[in-house]
């Protein structure tokens, strides 16, 4: 049986106040429930106001996103993991989720953060933790909602690449065990082949889709050798 569609996007046209050209010109695609999809290209080319746009965020375009059948801005909140952590610096870890989701309990947050692998920081402001530590913060934050939809805009940026990998594999394990639909946006093909089960590569202004890739190894069979080899078949199509 094929899968149901999660997020139906069907851009007329995005333009920037005071912009002369479009961002997005006639962009149609569909993200089918419990996937996991990565959306990659250059810094500017959209990727970031297309999940706002996702989220209902954004309104301001002529087309219609629809999430679960409902308008973009019309559906429940999707969790969303911004760029910057973006946690009240006087709240502690389990605080910070709270704050977002005040439905959720104190011990529901503590086991969040253990989920997160951040047992033991419960208490402990965002300024004490790392980079790293911070994401994983503003992830469990995003799954209090407990969405169906869990947008993550560049979250392995500006930390480094061991604790990236790190993140990746509490990802992974978000996607395996929780199976929400998940949008990750990022300019590294790396994170893309190591998460996504579909990965879609945006380049021009407009923005068009220049390439579809499927990824038919399990996450878990993703060794390095076949990680580089996934990586190399994306810049091999960006350079088209």
């Amino acid at each position: 049986m094929a899968a149901s569609i999660a997020v139906s996007i069907d851009i007329r046209a995005k333009r920037f106040d005071g912009a002369t050209g479009l961002l997005f010109d006639g962009l149609t695609l569909d993200v089918a429930e419990g996937e996991v999809l990565a959306l990659v290209g250059p810094s500017g080319v959209g990727k970031s106001t297309l999940l706002r746009m996702i989220a209902g965020l954004d309104t301001d375009f002529e087309g219609r996103i629809t999430v679960f059948g409902q308008g973009a801005d019309e559906a429940g909140p999707p969790g969303f993991v911004f760029q910057d952590p973006r946690l009240l610096p006087w709240l502690g870890a389990a605080e910070n989720i709270r704050a977002v989701s005040p439905a959720t309990t104190l011990d529901e947050a503590i086991s969040l953060l253990g989920e997160m692998g951040l047992a033991g920081y419960e208490t402990t402001l965002p300024g004490n933790l790392s980079g790293g530590m911070q994401r994983r913060v503003a992830l469990a934050r995003a799954l209090a909602v407990q969405p169906q939809l869990l947008l993550l805009d560049e979250p392995f940026v500006s930390i480094d690449r061991k604790l990236v990998r790190e993140l990746h594999e509490v990802i992974g394990r978000i996607a395996e065990q929780r199976r929400p639909t998940m949008i990750l946006v990022s300019h590294d093909p790396e994170d893309a082949a190591r998460l996504a089960d579909r990965i879609i590569q945006l380049q021009g202004r407009p923005a068009r889709i220049i390439a579809e890739t499927r990824v038919d190894i399990a996450r878990a069979d993703r060794d390095p050798s076949r990680v580089l080899g996934i990586v190399a078949e994306l810049e091999a199509r960006a350079d088209v």
